[in-house]
This record gives structure tokens, C-alpha cells and sequence, in this order.
């Protein structure tokens, strides 16, 4: 089973332009998506109180798309 694949079919749509889709692959992000997209914010608590193991210590800043 392959997970978080999506096919989008560009044939059979209705819209009349074409949106610009992609993914960021930088570590943050990883962890942001691995941990149910939890608040860059709390991600520091959790870096700075050592709460989960093996999350590395990094500083995550929000990034806007």
C-alpha cells in the first residue's frame, strides 16, 4: 500500500487555469507532517524540554508558502 501519494488528473477538471502544487521536503517540515502537522511553536517546546525521543534539535521557524 502506498501512502501520502495523490494522483490529480488535470484532465477532467473544471477549473480554467492550472495550480502551481508542490511539497517541502526540509527536515522542520518532515517533523511538522510526522507529528499530525503540530504548531512549529510547540515543536520548540518539545525540541527545548526534550519531550519526544529522537525528534533532533532543531530550531523550527514557521515558513509561509
Amino acid at each position: 500500500m502506498i501512502q501520502n501519494i495523490y494522483m490529480v488528473d488535470f484532465e477532467n477538471t473544471s477549473f480554467d487555469y492550472i495550480a502551481c502544487l508542490f511539497a517541502k521536503n526540509d527536515e522542520p517540515w518532515i517533523w511538522h507532517k510526522r507529528l499530525a502537522h503540530i504548531h512549529m511553536g510547540h515543536l520548540n517546546k518539545l525540541v527545548s524540554k526534550h519531550l519526544v525521543t529522537g525528534l533532533p534539535d532543531i530550531k523550527f521557524k514557521p515558513n509561509k508558502l
